[in-house]
C-alpha cells in the first residue's frame, strides 16, 4: 500500500500470494477462483543474535550411524558446540530419524541445535527416495536447497555462518591453537575465506582402534600435500561468510537436481554466490584445517 512507502518503521504483518502472469492455465488460482490471492501472516524472528551458525549436509538413518560409528554423531555435535564454540548448528533431518535423539532434544533446548525436518518433503524428492532409498547421491540431490536454506535463515540472527557441506566425517579445527573468536576477530568483514581440507590419518604402527572418538583414532599427523581430490573425491572446503553476502531472491530459483549433484554444494559452485564469495581467501592449513 501506497501508505507503507513513506512509513519504513510499520511492521510488515502478512504477505500475498498470487499466481505468475506467466503461470501455465492449467495451474489452479491461489486463494479462490478470481485469484485474489492467498494471505500469509508473518511472525517475528523469536531467535536470540548469535555469533556464528553451522550450516551442514541433510542428515538421515541415525541408528545406521550409531552402530557403524558409536557416539560420533553426539561427539560431532559436542566437538563444534563446546569445543569450538559455535553458537548454532542446522540439523536438516531427512527421514525423522534424529527427531527423537536423547542428546540431541538436549541441544535443541538450549537453542544450540535449529531442527529442519521439512526439506525431504521438496519435489522431486520423495519419489526419487521412494525408488531409491535415502543414501549419499539422493540427498545430495538437494544439498544445495539445505545450504540455502540454512544459509537465509542464519542472515536473521547471526554475524557469520561456518558451511561444512560434508558433515561428519569434517571436523574444523585449528593445530595452531588459535580459537574460533579469534579467527572472526581478525577476517575482513563483508568477505569470505574458505578453510581447505586435508586427509587425517593415524600415522604408521600406531593402533588407534581403542580410542573413543575421532580424534583419539585419527590423530593430526597429516601431510598438507595429500588433499582429498588425490584420491578422486571431490575437493572439500569450509566456506566462512557473513550470510548477508547470499542473495535474498536466490532460494526460490532453486529445486532439487540430478546432474552433479556433489557439485551443488555451496562453496563447490558459483551459480548462487555474488561476487564477493565467488573467490574467497584461503586461511593457511598450518593455522586452520
Amino acid at each position: 500500500p501506497s501508505e507503507l512507502r513513506h512509513a519504513p518503521e510499520a511492521a510488515v504483518t502478512h504477505i500475498r500470494l498470487v499466481r505468475s502472469p506467466r503461470a501455465p492455465r492449467s495451474m489452479p488460482a491461489v486463494g479462490g477462483q478470481l485469484d485474489s490471492g492467498l494471505f500469509v501472516p508473518l511472525r517475528p524472528f523469536a531467535r536470540r543474535h548469535v555469533k556464528t551458525a553451522m550450516c551442514t549436509q541433510a542428515a538421515w538413518d541415525f541408528d545406521f550411524l550409531q552402530r557403524r560409528v558409536p557416539g560420533h554423531v553426539e561427539f560431532w555435535f559436542r566437538y563444534h558446540l563446546e569445543v569450538l564454540g559455535v553458537d548454532e548448528v542446522y540439523l536438516y533431518d531427512f527421514d525423522g530419524s534424529f527427531r527423537e535423539v536423547s542428546f540431541l532434544s538436549e541441544l535443541r533446548d538450549q537453542g544450540r541445535v535449529i531442527y529442519e525436518d521439512g526439506l525431504g518433503l521438496m519435489l522431486p524428492l520423495p519419489d526419487i527416495i521412494g525408488q531409491h532409498g535415502l543414501q549419499t547421491y539422493t540427498a545430495y540431490f538437494a544439498q544445495t536447497a539445505v545450504q540455502q536454506h540454512c544459509w537465509q535463515q542464519a542472515r536473521h540472527n547471526a554475524d557469520w555462518v561456518i558451511s561444512v557441506s560434508h558433515g561428519w566425517d569434517m571436523f574444523l579445527f585449528s593445530p595452531h591453537g588459535e580459537s574460533l573468536d579469534q579467527l572472526l576477530e581478525r577476517l575482513p568483514p563483508g568477505e569470505a575465506v574458505v578453510v581447505e581440507s586435508v586427509r587425517y590419518g593415524s600415522g604408521d604402527g600406531i593402533d588407534t582402534s581403542e580410542h573413543p572418538n575421532a580424534f583419539g583414532r585419527f590423530p593430526f599427523r597429516v601431510d598438507l600435500a595429500v588433499r582429498p581430490e588425490d584420491f578422486g573425491s571431490p575437493s572439500e572446503r569450509v566456506l566462512i561468510a557473513p550470510p548477508r553476502l547470499v542473495a535474498g531472491s536466490v532460494l526460490s530459483e532453486f529445486m532439487p537436481r540430478t546432474e552433479a549433484p556433489l557439485a551443488s554444494a555451496l562453496g563447490h559452485s558459483v551459480e548462487f554466490m555474488p561476487p564477493r564469495m565467488r573467490h574467497p581467501h584461503a586461511l593457511d592449513k598450518n593455522v586452520w584445517r
